[in-house]
């Protein structure tokens, strides 16, 4: 829903603005020219919302005529896309817009962190157990805890951002999610420098905007999950690269390396930033053979940094091989025949890996369920509003491909957008986050082409457009939060997992010992989810740097067992706490067997009810006074 009205607000925005243009057209050439650009927006516009209604035919028809009407109209030869720098109040009133536009962000990613969504992913969880235990380690984890040397030796960048946080706000779920939505929020001002050095301020607030309220990066924001790290280590790779290639400072050059090697310990989605950045650079130098041994000096400084770590990378990424590329070595696997037949093969491997990326983007996530996690009923990867937009900006900077800052754009969407999914068939948004901001930069692009336009139609009355603009803008703000707030929901799994974290985690300051039955054997997915691991235990219960000391206030026990269990049990001091299964806490209802025997040898009251699990709780007098022979 939210989807159809950012479109729906988009074509009433660019309507209101066209029906002057009629009148004007007839006397003011610019008028002429805007009506043209809006045509084609609208084109685009009305293109998407034909897709999301799945009619796919008709929509990429409206898309190409779009792109026929751009071709037709030579709407590049009119004015440069980004309108002239703003002065006086102007140049104040676009510093509150910017100041605004990240306002907006931080606001996005930091209301109700802590509940919304209130379930826990379990690669969230499993992440940030990892990264405690990487960060305050001792003998035990080397076995025990499945992530910790994999973060402790390739990926330390995200492990150390969450120790500066675990250092001062402790240890939990809440502050792993701090951590990674102020750093989320960081990204959002890193990347308005980033695309005003590339194309201006009009596009870069813009882009901006549409990142702050992005449904996809929003969701990534809130979670302390294992691909959310990597979002300001690319932003901050490109800002310095571009520095460096602007001011051609060598300095800047091992920056960029040294953020690419801190990039590169973050998580593998960011490996690509590295090939647009090489990339880039190879092409400008080629362009620029006069200052050869400049650049020779650049790419040796760019390089360094990567050059200490690369053995240790090339034994991360042949690790990492088998489960990145499990689809593309299956379709390898699966070639046969004749060398046509083969090749045919090959190009729909990549065609059909194609169309579900576009499927993403512009209709509908095909796996809703591995977003952050969050499930989405309907929508595209994107606001659908920043679809035409970005289609306009593509054919802006295809007007004129040899543009230092076109190549980088061009290179961006190429490797990072498209090539990732194209081969590892993997479009899920968590893994393409660095990809996507691209569409950002030139749905920027194609807004302020329009302002720019419009502006000069309206002439004296261009406060007009400015009005229109910012009632649009408020819009499309209010569309982003009713995106992720109102229409993401918890799967019950995650939701189940949350209470298990939160009843366990509200024992860390007492003295209680806590005990966790389950059956033996064989047990559901569901069942599963009320036993945590050793691992999460020492995390929940634990404090830093001292997590071993957790070992000796929990206890796993047999549930057809659990009056012996409780008998056999041996600490210092304090009540004994049992994590048990919801059930009815009616006491004319039957109590479990296992329960009952417990009851029926001490005090047992429960201090928590829950919608999943209680925690039952025997005090200390209680145990030492039992109602029956030990």
């Amino acid at each position: 829903m939210a989807d159809k009205l950012s479109i729906i607000a988009l074509l009433a925005a660019a309507v209101a603005l066209g029906a002057p243009m009629l009148v004007l057209a007839r006397s003011r050439p610019a008028a002429r020219r805007a009506l043209v650009a809006l045509a084609i927006l609208l084109a685009f516009a009305l293109g998407e919302l034909l897709l999301l209604r799945h009619l796919t035919v008709f929509g990429a028809l409206l898309f190409i005529l779009g792109a026929a009407l751009f071709v037709l109209g030579r709407p590049w030869s009119w004015a440069e896309a980004e309108p002239s720098p703003p002065r006086g109040y102007h140049r104040l009133l676009m510093i509150a817009l910017v100041i605004a536009a990240i306002g907006v962000g931080a606001g996005l990613r930091f209301w109700r962190l802590g509940d919304i969504p209130y379930g826990i992913e379990q690669d969230e969880m499993a992440w940030t157990v990892g990264a405690a235990h990487a960060t305050y380690s001792d003998a035990y984890d080397e076995v025990n805890v499945q992530t910790y040397s994999f973060q402790r030796d390739l990926l330390p960048t995200s492990s150390f951002q969450e120790r500066l946080f675990f250092d001062r706000f402790g240890m939990s779920l809440g502050t792993a999610r701090l951590e990674n939505a102020v750093f989320s929020t960081a990204a959002i001002v890193v990347f308005y420098l980033l695309v005003s050095r590339l194309a201006g301020g009009t596009t870069a607030l813009i882009a901006t905007l549409l990142l702050a309220i992005s449904t996809l990066h929003i969701a990534s924001a809130r979670q302390a999950h294992v691909e959310s790290h990597v979002l300001f280590w690319v932003v901050l790779s490109y800002l310095l690269f571009w520095l460096a290639v602007r001011q051609r400072s060598l300095a800047l050059s091992l920056a960029t390396g040294i953020s690419m090697v801190l990039g590169l310990w973050t998580y593998e989605t960011y490996n690509m930033t590295v090939a647009v950045i090489v990339g880039s650079f190879f092409l400008f130098a080629f362009s620029d053979r006069k200052r050869w041994r400049f650049h020779i000096q650049s790419m040796a400084l760019l390089l360094l940094p990567l050059a200490l770590i690369t053995r240790e990378e090339i034994r991360h990424a042949g690790a990492r091989r088998s489960f990145q590329f499990s689809r593309f070595d299956a379709m390898r696997a699966s070639l046969h025949g004749p060398i046509w037949e083969r090749a045919w093969h090959i190009l729909s491997y990549f065609g059909d890996n194609l169309r579900t990326l576009f499927e993403n983007v512009f209709v509908r996530q095909t796996s809703p369920g591995f977003e952050f996690p969050m499930i989405r009923t309907a929508g595209p990867m994107v606001m659908a509003a920043v679809l035409p937009l970005a289609a306009l900006g593509v054919l802006l900077i295809l007007r004129a491909p040899a543009r230092r800052e076109h190549i980088f754009v061009l290179l961006w969407m190429a490797l990072q957008l498209l090539t990732v999914p194209m081969v590892l068939g993997v479009g899920w948004g968590r893994v393409l986050l660095p990809g996507v901001l691209v569409l950002f930069v030139l749905a920027g692009t194609g807004g302020a082409f329009l302002l720019k336009q419009l502006a000069s139609a309206y002439g004296r009355q261009s406060w007009v457009v400015a009005g229109t603009t910012l009632v649009l803008g408020a819009a499309l703000v209010a569309v982003g939060a009713r995106a992720y707030f109102y229409e993401v929901q918890d799967p019950e799994d995650r939701v189940i997992r949350r209470e298990v974290v939160d009843t366990i985690s509200a024992q860390r300051d007492t003295s209680a010992f806590v005990m966790i039955p389950s059956k033996s054997g064989q047990i559901t997915p569901r069942e599963g989810l009320l036993r945590p691991s050793a691992a999460d235990m020492r995390f929940l219960l634990g404090k830093p740097p001292d997590l071993a000391a957790a070992e000796k206030r929990f206890r796993y026990a047999n549930i057809d067992d659990l009056l012996k269990q409780v008998q056999s049990t041996h600490w210092t001091s304090g009540p004994l706490d049992i994590l048990m299964p919801h059930r009815n806490q009616d006491p004319r209802l039957p109590v479990p067997p296992q329960e009952a025997g417990v009851r029926d040898c001490y005090d047992v009251k429960a201090i928590s009810t829950g919608k999943y699990v209680d925690m039952l709780q025997i005090t200390e007098e209680s145990l030492a006074n039992p109602h029956c022979d030990a």
